[in-house]
């Protein structure tokens, strides 16, 4: 069964759903389940963490990338704290900041975005400050491998050729973003870090991507490397190179192809699923989140739908989720005063 789930979820994802910032179809999730377990203890306070029923608000349409996760997520933890633990999805992913940020800080009620989060309040999308009116929880999967894909006939055969193409042509390549969110910074930190510039030109997500960089309409984009993979199959891209949070990611899957840090150039991209819970929740209770969170990584079905979605199952403890937020946020900041869209006193 959990197999079953599993795959029925990457069969959505691999019809459309896969592009980071939601979609608005809805799809068969795992569902959470409350089996009796022992439940970690915070120290102090009136009770024990959880108190009941754990309410995790996805800044996602159901049926989105970012829900996928989430319910991922949920579906393993729940045993594990011997609760329920339910999503409740938003059309608005600054309406989802504004009410978990809102609410009682009392663990009952949390947060699931990627770095979407930190955008936002950078280019004044929401006022919600994830460094200070949120408090991290945990980070934990990331996006896995992601493709670097030109049209065929472009005249340069991998990432590092591309580099080098761009500065000898500055503002000739157009890059697929959506504006002021994750590929717009995406992008941007490409050209900061690597010393180009791209034209930006607005593909919403990824079916956009993937048919107007096939057609010539716009010369560089981001998918997964399955889509990659399948689209350069067909003759439609030429996948430039594959792109990780890390500089060792395991690649196996696609020995065809390198990672663009292998070609020389010093670029890892940053697109983890964060959880928060609102600011002021006492740091016994975020540290028994914390460490009840690492289990999620050892369940099967979790692990199996990571895989099939093709992300990386992760987790950081507390310290180290910290460290990880403020420096997704220093990057950002960067990218955002470079695109020139940071807003005024952000």
């Amino acid at each position: 069964m959990k197999r079953t789930l599993a795959l029925v979820l990457a069969l959505v994802l691999a019809l459309g759903l896969l592009a980071g910032c939601g979609g608005s179809e809805e799809s068969a999730a795992p569902e959470s389940t409350a089996p009796q377990s022992d439940a970690p203890e915070a120290s102090g306070g009136d009770s024990a963490w959880p108190n009941g029923t754990v309410t995790v608000h996805a800044a996602s349409k159901a049926g989105g990338s970012t829900d996928l996760h989430t319910r991922f997520i949920t579906a393993a933890w729940s045993p594990l704290i011997g609760e329920n633990v339910v999503v409740q999805n938003y059309d608005s992913s600054a309406v989802a900041f504004s009410s978990v940020a809102a609410m009682d800080p009392d663990g009952q009620n949390l947060l699931c975005m990627h770095t979407g989060v930190i955008d936002s309040y950078l280019t004044g999308a929401t006022d919600v400050n994830p460094l200070e009116d949120l408090e991290v929880v945990a980070v934990m999967q990331d996006f896995g491998l992601q493709a670097i894909i030109a049209s065929p006939d472009a005249p340069y055969d991998n990432f590092a050729e591309m580099i080098e193409y761009a500065k000898e042509h500055p503002g000739e390549l157009s890059c697929a973003i959506a504006t002021k969110n994750a590929t717009h910074f995406l992008w941007g930190s490409i050209a900061q870090k690597c010393g180009v510039e791209f034209r930006m030109v607005e593909a919403a997500n990824e079916t956009e991507k993937l048919t107007n960089v096939a057609g010539g309409f716009i010369s560089l984009g981001n998918c997964s490397a399955a889509n990659g993979v399948s689209y350069e199959a067909d003759g439609k891209v030429k996948v430039l190179g594959l792109m990780a949070n890390t500089a060792d990611a395991d690649t196996s899957a696609y020995p065809q192809y390198t990672l663009i840090t292998d070609q020389g150039v010093d670029y890892t991209s940053n697109s983890y699923i964060f959880l928060f819970a609102p600011a002021g929740t006492p740091e016994e209770t975020l540290q028994a989140m914390n460490a009840s969170l690492e289990g999620v990584t050892a369940d099967e079905a979790y692990i199996e739908g990571m895989t099939n979605m093709g992300c990386a199952p992760g987790w950081m403890n507390l310290e180290d989720s910290r460290a990880a937020l403020q420096e997704f946020y220093d990057s950002e900041h960067s990218v955002a005063e470079s695109l020139g869209i940071l807003a005024e006193g952000r």
